[in-house]
């Protein structure tokens, strides 16, 4: 696909900085990981993975998904206008923030219960997933404009005070989950704070009250929201049902395969960073010719992707034993599947971008409820028979059928040639 030499250049560029960054990001924890397995148990990474999943599960309904009507409002309103957006995009976060905070302290002793976590780290948590919205609008702001660098330093620089602040509580204090946390908490609350100041600086925020962004924003984020809930269920609800039926040891050991098979996801990730910002500009003005061009692009990415996934999980499985502590050896029957459940995510973001180009987020989420539902009854029944291993197999399935689904819809949304290749052999 030819998309221009100028353009095309800008985005190998950022393409090849947003993965090599992402790796570095992605790859310090991951040399650390003999250290902190040495130092934590099954039942500490069972309990750093809550954590996790909870401070996730915040920044949805804190969140409202806001930053992703950001993301598609840059290319619709002028600067002025996008600033003023912007502005009403906070009023919303701290009314939830509020409502949020309101509903743990009328529930904190049951939420307590069903999350093992004590009772501080409730409102911790709130305090880190807010914090951890700042950065992602700031991140945002960065990606819209391709602008790379500032983007991969700044995601970079929170990694190395996560593990540091980590490494210092866990190996120096003997804090054991406590301080991996702890070392979570600061870094994502320091740097929503220095997000807070690069966005007011750059000035990309006016407190200017308009009824009409409020309504906008509320409607982009909350007709998407249930599609990341659902996202968040496919992780969050495993790492709680596995809790509940096996035990927050079963979870250390399945979180950490899930974390070595999800690199995959990650590598897919920061390839969409990059494209999808050329991807949303492209497709205000594509051409048929062009449009063969991005379809046949399309096809070559998800082949290529699916035989890398395998590939690169075979790499990881030989390289885990080498790298982890012996007690944790069973996690590295997870890699495999968990990296082909991610490669259908990569092949999930090559469609996505046409709903979201014409705001079509109502069917981004029932796509991905569909296929979320899906795998968590499939979870609940293969988890039963299997183990934990049945999680796996069950994200393989969620993941396929998301793909297929926002495939599917994103085609009657905005029409590509998916069949060029049986036209030119009907021509022929």
């Amino acid at each position: 696909m030819r998309l221009g030499v100028g353009r095309e250049s800008t985005l190998v560029k950022n393409t090849f900085i947003y993965m090599v960054f992402s790796l570095i990001n992605k790859g310090i924890p991951f040399l650390l990981l003999p250290i902190l397995t040495h130092y934590l148990s099954q039942e500490d990474y069972g309990k750093i993975s809550i954590f996790n999943s909870y401070v996730q599960f915040l920044i949805l309904f804190i969140g409202l998904s806001i930053n992703s009507a950001i993301s598609v409002n840059y290319f619709h309103l002028k600067a002025d206008e996008l600033k003023v957006y912007i502005g009403n995009a906070f009023f919303i976060l701290l009314v939830s923030l509020f409502l949020v905070f309101c509903s743990v302290y009328i529930f904190e002793d049951i939420i307590s219960t069903k999350v093992v976590l004590p009772k501080e780290w409730l409102y911790i948590s709130i305090i880190v997933a807010f914090m951890s919205i700042i950065s992602q609008i700031n991140l945002t702001l960065w990606r819209v404009k391709q602008e790379a660098k500032p983007f991969v330093l700044y995601s970079t620089m929170i990694t190395i005070l996560n593990i540091s602040i980590s490494l210092l509580l866990v190996v120096g204090f003997k804090w054991h989950w406590l301080g991996r946390v702890e070392g979570i908490s600061i870094a994502n609350t320091l740097f929503g704070i220095i997000s807070m100041i690069f966005i007011f600086k750059r000035g990309y925020i006016k407190f200017i009250y308009n009824i009409d962004y409020i309504k906008d924003a509320l409607k982009l984020g909350i007709s998407i929201l249930p599609h990341y809930f659902a996202q968040w269920l496919r992780v969050g609800f495993d790492i709680f049902l596995i809790t509940y039926l096996l035990g927050v040891a079963q979870t250390g050991e399945y979180a950490l395969g899930y974390q070595f098979g999800a690199i995959v996801g990650i590598l897919a990730g920061a390839f969409n960073t990059a494209f999808s910002a050329h991807q949303m500009e492209k497709l205000k003005s594509i051409k048929e010719p062009e449009k063969i061009k991005m379809v046949k692009f399309s096809y070559l990415f998800f082949i290529l992707f699916f035989i890398f996934s395998i590939v690169f999980a075979k790499i990881l499985y030989y390289l885990f034993g080498f790298m982890i502590d012996e007690k944790f050896l069973n996690s590295r029957e997870y890699i495999m599947p968990i990296s082909i459940a991610y490669s259908f995510q990569g092949m999930y973001f090559i469609v996505l971008n046409y709903l979201m180009f014409n705001k079509k987020n109502h069917l981004i989420s029932l796509s991905t409820i569909t296929a979320t539902f899906i795998q968590i009854v499939c979870s609940y029944v293969a988890i039963s028979y299997f183990g934990v291993i049945g999680a796996t197999y069950a994200t393989i399935i969620g993941f396929l059928l998301n793909f297929v689904l926002i495939w599917y819809f994103g085609s009657k949304v905005y029409p590509m040639p998916w069949e060029f290749w049986y036209k030119e052999v009907k021509d022929v």
